[in-house]
């Protein structure tokens, strides 16, 4: 689980904070979805107290700010983050650019992703909604920005490990199930279909009764948290009668903005990424999804553009869906699902094996 959707489930003030926001802009038209994001003028605060380093009002971090603004925020390092610590420096900088501070929420930032408007027209037509979400921002009680993204898409393409009545994906590793001793390859819900799975040669790999895959939105419902159609899983599970090597022996328990997990994609092949928010709710693929978490090019602290890291590194792309992201070489951290054009998105290990055993019944393990 991504630390920050721990931190919204046993902070009250947090959750109550963060729904506020939701129920004012759970009905504009241009609102994809709203994430949750380590404020990246505590972290920076927090990083150079844990460096060792005075923590007054550094000059640089009104200089730098414009990187640390990027999404994603600064490298966090190998350290779990301390919430509880706050600087007053901090609150006289998130003053200074969001027009409010408050201790209680320091360590924390709000994204709500908006829908690119593509012509004058549709500029003059969506003016009130894109206001709307600028005013709610504002007034938001945790510092929040407003960005606009085009959607992200189900990653599911030709030229991919697997195939099920054409729709191609990639077989991100193996799960045991403690019950009946079945053994399971495992892909996204998206990818896979009733029927025959096979490789990408076309020879069979077995057939999949084990389907979870992402329900749409109901015509004229707005993807929010609370809005009945939220998509926690995205899962197939296909018996093979014998397991696969597993490249990792241990399920990441917690997921933290910076870490470095590996993805290996059939399409992209070996890439290494960071952590970044934790998604509270975003429509990817005409359906409504909430416990994902970002993945995006690893940017270090460096004068060079943000952009120059991305073009190195893009984020997955069609046919990596199923890919399993790796830390520390052998943990299991989630599993590759969407996309954009600057980031990737997963579902946590945990999300996968806690909602994959409450959908099928089952007791799986690595």
């Amino acid at each position: 689980m991504h630390f920050l959707h721990r931190a919204l489930n046993e902070n009250t003030a947090l959750a109550s904070a963060v729904a506020a926001l939701s129920d004012v802009i759970d009905s504009n038209a241009l609102k994809l979805g709203l994430l949750l994001d380590l404020n990246p003028l505590w972290l920076a605060a927090y990083r150079a107290q844990e460096a060792g380093l005075n923590v007054v009002v550094p000059m640089e971090a009104i200089e730098w700010s414009h990187m640390w603004m990027q999404p994603g925020g600064m490298y966090l390092g190998d350290d779990v983050p301390d919430l509880s610590r706050t600087f007053d420096f901090v609150d006289w900088l998130t003053e200074r650019y969001f027009g409010r501070s408050t201790k209680q929420f320091q360590p924390y930032l709000l994204r709500i992703v908006a829908r690119p408007l593509r012509d004058p027209d549709e500029l003059t037509r969506h003016r009130e909604e894109r206001q709307a979400l600028l005013t709610a921002a504002r007034e938001a009680q945790i510092p929040t920005l407003v960005e606009t993204r085009a959607p992200p898409r189900l990653l599911a393409a030709a030229g991919d490990r697997i195939l099920s009545n054409g729709v191609l994906g990639t077989l991100g590793g193996f799960l045991h199930d403690n019950i009946t001793g079945d053994e399971f390859a495992v892909t996204c819900g998206h990818v896979v279909s009733q029927g025959i799975v096979s490789d990408a040669h076309g020879n069979a790999i077995g057939k999949c009764n084990k389907i979870a895959a992402p329900h749409p939105l109901p015509t004229g419902v707005r993807c929010h948290a609370a809005c009945g159609s939220v998509n926690e899983l995205d899962l197939a599970l296909v018996p093979v009668p014998q397991r696969g090597a597993n490249t990792v022996n241990a399920i990441s328990q917690n997921i933290y903005n910076g870490d470095i997990v590996e993805m290996n994609g059939a399409v992209s092949g070996r890439r290494r990424y960071q952590v970044g928010a934790a998604v509270i709710d975003h429509e990817i693929g005409g359906s409504c999804w909430s416990r994902l978490f970002q993945i995006r090019a690893i940017i270090p602290a460096t004068i060079l553009p943000v952009a120059v890291y991305m073009a190195i590194t893009p984020p997955p792309q069609n046919g990596d869906s199923g890919s399993w992201l790796t830390r520390n070489t052998s943990e299991w951290s989630g599993m590759v699902i969407a996309a954009d054009q600057f980031h990737g998105y997963a579902l946590a290990a945990t999300t996968v094996v806690s909602q994959g055993n409450k959908k099928f019944g089952t007791d799986l393990s690595l």
